[in-house]
């Protein structure tokens, strides 16, 4: 539940908040501009640090204010420790990536966003049968994205990770992490998108130098060992692949 009043009334206005300008940006493009005095209630004391214990009757807009406040903590995280950054690549590299390690099979493509989603799509699509899939997407146009890849007439696949929860293809040969997830659950569930029903899949991760220890924890809490590859034309984007 959302106000757009004005900063007079006993809403709050979000950008006068103190939280990150990505999460204003992002709620200004859904009319978010404002909160509700009870939502007010919540988010001043929570981004103060403040313990609270909350009852409140459903559809008066809580959620949202405890959102605000949780995705504020993650983006201040990710920016202290590296992760979540953009790995500035070309989409030049993940042509000859696709083409050597996917074997003529499928590949999955995944990204943190859906901005990098759509546009790492439209530049494959110049050399690749290549579909996005994210939220952003009708359902119906997701369910068809799925039945091609499926059905092979797509064959490379860049999806966020929430778009691809349904997917269920044993014939993935290549999995491509754009960056690295978060978490290591979100690395575990990609990663198993590929080397089903006993066939050999493999998996590459692309990195930043800031996404170093990122990495290696994902290795020792997996039980995984990456194995690096030779730079490809961009020497600050370090790859590394993993066969399944």
């Amino acid at each position: 539940m959302v106000s757009t009043l004005s900063a007079t009334d006993d809403g709050l206005e979000i950008s006068k908040i103190g939280i990150s300008r990505e999460i204003v940006t992002a709620l200004t493009k859904k009319g978010i501009i404002n909160l509700f005095p009870n939502q007010r209630a919540i988010l001043v004391p929570a981004m103060q640090g403040r313990d609270l214990i909350v009852r409140h009757k459903t559809g008066t807009g809580m959620t949202l204010a405890f959102g605000i406040h949780i995705m504020h903590q993650i983006v201040q995280y990710n920016e202290e420790h590296g992760r979540g950054r953009k790995v500035h690549v070309k989409p030049s590299i993940i042509g000859p990536l696709i083409v050597e390690h996917a074997n003529g099979g499928k590949c999955i493509i995944f990204t943190q966003t859906t901005q990098d989603a759509d546009g790492l799509a439209y530049a494959l699509q110049k050399s690749f049968r290549c579909e996005p899939l994210h939220d952003d997407i009708s359902q119906s146009q997701r369910e068809r994205t799925l039945s091609s890849f499926t059905d092979g007439i797509v064959s490379v696949l860049v999806a966020t990770d929430v778009a691809a929860r349904g997917l269920d293809d044993p014939n993935v040969a290549l999995v491509i992490h754009y960056e690295p997830p978060n978490f290591s659950e979100v690395f575990v569930h990609r990663c198993g998108h590929t080397g089903r029903a006993g066939k050999k899949g493999s998996v590459i991760l692309m990195y930043s130098s800031q996404q170093w220890k990122d990495v290696k924890a994902y290795e020792r809490q997996v039980g995984c060992i990456f194995t690096e590859l030779p730079p490809i034309g961009v020497d600050y984007v370090p790859i590394m692949k993993r066969a399944i």
